[in-house]
């Protein structure tokens, strides 16, 4: 595998009773509660027991500070009408956060807002941590390897330095090197590969001297 590769994203033919097999399972990252509607779409993996996919990996308990707020066709949902779950091996395919609805939400869109993926109780907010999740967690990337070390650590402090927190949704394929641009070009960085063949991750704090 190689950055110019597509990332195809979990899908929901895993599940037995998903309700469309070829839906994405989303990527979510940061804290994504601000608003006063969904912010992303949750796949329904069993129809019968009314269980859809809130992120394809666990993410930030309420406990650790996790704010959700599910929505139906747009209205917020009482949260006495569901479960939410951040960490669950349903069905045995790997430990995905869930919610289960108490009643059949029938042909309803259900959406989201949120915090997502963390380590240790703490929520990733680092761009630089993000895609490194991206590569190594999600798509078999070896980091030693993959990065120049010390520019990648340089961009990951800088980042934190001028007090940035990313934030998204990866809800469809996406082709890797396209993505990883597009995120570090958000906040003023850039992505390249050296003469190594390494990729190094750098975050431009906008000051000329």
């Amino acid at each position: 595998m190689n950055l110019r590769d597509t990332f195809y994203l979990p899908r929901a033919w895993r599940y037995s009773g998903a309700k469309t097999s070829n839906a994405c399972l989303p990527l979510v990252y940061g804290d994504l509660t601000d608003g006063d509607e969904g912010i992303w779409g949750l796949p329904c993996i069993d129809t019968a027991n009314f269980i859809y996919c809130y992120a394809a990996f666990p993410v930030l308990s309420v406990a650790e500070g996790n704010t959700v707020s599910i929505y139906a066709d747009g209205a917020l949902v009482d949260s006495s009408g569901y479960t939410f779950l951040e960490s669950s091996d349903y069905q045995g395919q790997g430990a995905i956060a869930t919610v289960a609805f108490a009643a059949d939400q029938a042909n309803k869109v259900i959406s989201a807002r949120g915090k997502g993926k963390a380590v240790g109780g703490v929520l990733i907010e680092n761009i630089v941590e993000i895609i490194d999740d991206i590569l190594v967690g999600q798509n078999g990337f070896v980091g030693a390897d993959l990065y120049e070390a010390s520019r990648k650590a340089a961009a990951a402090q800088v980042f934190d330095a001028q007090g940035y927190k990313a934030a998204g949704v990866i809800e469809g394929d996406v082709v890797l090197w396209d993505l990883i641009r597009a995120m570090m070009g958000s906040f003023l960085g850039s992505a390249y590969l050296d003469g190594a063949g390494r990729l190094v991750l750098e975050i431009d704090t906008g000051l000329i001297i």
